[in-house]
């Protein structure tokens, strides 16, 4: 994978530019909430684990050969250790990680949700709910609505039978209007906490407060996991008086290139960027393109289907090109994380609706930001 600034916008969209490299690095730890630096802990576990974790995974081979490689698979021995023995977690986990697709089965199958209740997570973007439902539905091997499903606004994808469930910040709060204890629930997930919406920042508040209503009541504990992959940890961990829980790694190497000069039409030198990587490297890569807001990502999109119709015939690999944002239709939305097909890539011009909690499809993708 790699992260690209834009290019010299003085080169045309045929054109070349160049980058300088940076390639940070940083060991793979895990950080409990008030431990000093000393006691940070070199984690390569990759071996042992719980008998039970695999046993419901009917996916397809080829989708649990996937599983296995994202880093949050790898250290999940540890990762229930820190559940079972923690009401509250903060988990601390990068990009890619898997975090939002692999924890709630993990929980699921490892027996920490109890069987009367469900595993429920929250995403900012109703794209992120639908599609990561979708996905881990697929890894389940079921299909959406009954193991995994979804609630998003006008939209239930659930059933009497669903035990994961992603929904947004919005279907929650609704949620605990009616329910304070949420009894739906042994485990809440709150994803992406970081951006610190009004709606995120309630739930902060209103899970805590089932999590005391069912200790003064007696009634089963509520797990909550606060999720993110970037974030101020210190300001969570003080609120729930929790530990913190950094799970690095990530499935794909991130590489860094930067412009040598700055740019008067970023949105231009991206295309420029855009159609250059579009050249050179294989089709099995994708290329999203990160704009400002949906004016510049039509006028992008249509630039691009111009130049990518004068590209036909000239021996580069097919370009399917697609808008992304938060105005768009769900179907429209969705249709940018389909996998592209054999020999075909994908150009997505998106906002930040992509920034988080989405996987583009492919073997590896380009970023330009």
């Amino acid at each position: 994978m790699g992260v690209h600034d834009n290019a010299d916008s003085k080169y045309n969209v045929m054109g070349t530019s160049s980058f300088s490299k940076l390639a940070p690095k940083r060991p793979n730890t895990v950080v409990f909430g008030g431990e000093s630096p000393a006691k940070v802990q070199k984690h390569e576990e990759s071996g042992s684990s719980f008998s039970n974790v695999e046993s419901t995974e009917a996916g397809n081979a080829s989708v649990q050969q996937q599983r296995k490689t994202l880093p949050v698979y790898r250290l999940r021995k540890r990762l229930l250790e820190e559940v079972r023995r923690y009401s509250t977690l903060i988990i601390i986990g990068e990009t890619g990680s898997g975090k939002t697709t692999q924890i709630p089965q993990l929980l699921l199958s490892s027996g920490i949700a109890d069987v009367s209740g469900r595993v429920g997570v929250t995403q900012p973007r109703r794209v992120a709910a639908v599609s990561i439902a979708r996905r881990v539905a697929e890894e389940q091997g079921v299909e959406t609505g009954k193991l995994v499903g979804y609630c998003v606004r006008f939209e239930d994808v659930t059933s009497p039978q669903t035990r994961i469930k992603y929904l947004t910040d919005g279907m929650m709060v609704r949620e605990a209007m009616t329910d304070e204890i949420l009894s739906d629930y042994s485990v809440v997930i709150l994803d992406e906490a970081h951006e610190r919406s009004v709606q995120t920042d309630v739930l902060l508040g209103v899970t805590k407060r089932a999590q005391n209503l069912r200790k003064l009541k007696n009634l089963p504990p509520l797990k909550l996991l606060v999720m993110s992959a970037t974030m101020d940890a210190d300001k969570f961990a003080k609120y729930f008086h929790a530990p913190v829980l950094y799970l690095e790694g990530r499935q794909h190497p991130v590489k860094i290139y930067h412009a040598v000069k700055s740019q008067e039409d970023y949105v231009f030198s991206s295309m420029v960027t855009a159609f250059q990587i579009h050249r050179e490297t294989p089709a099995n890569e994708d290329i999203l393109v990160f704009l400002t807001g949906q004016e510049e990502i039509e006028s992008a999109v249509v630039n691009a289907k111009q130049v990518a119709k004068q590209l036909d015939g000239k021996g580069y690999p097919p370009l399917k090109i697609f808008p992304l944002y938060s105005a768009l239709p769900t179907h429209q939305q969705l249709e940018a994380f389909m996998p592209a097909p054999t020999g075909m890539r994908k150009l997505i011009f998106s906002t930040n609706v992509a920034e988080t909690s989405v996987t583009i499809g492919g073997e590896s993708s380009d970023i330009i930001r």
